[in-house]
């Protein structure tokens, strides 16, 4: 005779995964709705960096709400919670949670391209005297693109059927799952490393400019948050 699994009496993680993940869009309103108004009241320039910064904001609003989704069906739950409660809820907290990585992975690189397509058109041009630095923001991009097209694929194709990410009862197999981790580490190593680079590299803008030093520190600083 099974016994029933007691509920675990340690609180789940949900609250704190939505409260972290909108707490971030909240910040990112305010940021991104400012940039809209010095551009629409000063600059009154609509160039593609702004573009992309506007898709990559409403492609980390839709995994956040999505997240939403997940928490909802029991993400941060304990296992034990969901299997007593409600079992069915386990495939859709998984099935919501791929869905948002699948869309994070859209949104980080979507942001790196806004970035250095806001470089570039700073440089002006010094690209043109300099092209090595013009072939580096290129390279840079491209290989950021190539990185989440294949991290998307990478992603989708763990396993046949795919919906057997999230529903193991169902027949198939999943033979991609090591493949998988093996390229997020890469993938994950190599975003947090071009983070870094984007972070520093504006130092070897501002710092030769026409400016008073405490400006150029206030732009290098600016720009230096991105390594946290």
């Amino acid at each position: 005779m099974e016994t029933e699994k007691a509920p675990s009496s340690l609180p789940g993680l949900g609250l704190k995964i939505l409260s972290t993940g909108w707490a971030g869009c909240a910040m990112g309103t305010i940021m991104f709705g400012m940039r809209i108004y010095v551009n629409a009241a000063m600059a009154r320039k609509w160039d593609t960096a702004l573009w992309l910064a506007l898709a990559t904001y409403f492609a980390c609003l839709a995994a956040t709400v999505v997240m939403t989704l997940s928490v909802k069906n029991g993400l941060g739950d304990h296992m034990s919670d969901l299997e007593a409660w409600s079992p069915d809820s386990i495939r859709e907290a998984l099935r919501y949670r791929w869905y948002a990585s699948g869309v994070c992975i859209v949104s980080l690189g979507l942001a790196k391209l806004s970035i250095i397509n806001y470089l570039i058109t700073v440089q002006g041009d010094t690209l043109k005297a300099k092209p090595i630095r013009k072939w580096f923001m290129y390279f840079l991009a491209y290989s950021n693109l190539l990185l989440c097209i294949g991290m998307t694929l990478v992603l989708w194709t763990q396993c046949k059927p795919t919906n057997k990410l999230w529903d193991v009862s169902i027949k198939g197999q999943c033979s991609g799952r090591r493949r998988y981790q093996i390229c997020a580490y890469f993938w994950s190593s190599y975003e947090g490393a071009l983070d870094m680079v984007l972070s520093l590299y504006p130092i070897t803008i501002f710092w030769n400019l026409k400016l008073p030093t405490h400006i150029k520190i206030g732009l290098v600083l600016l720009f230096a948050t991105g390594i946290l």
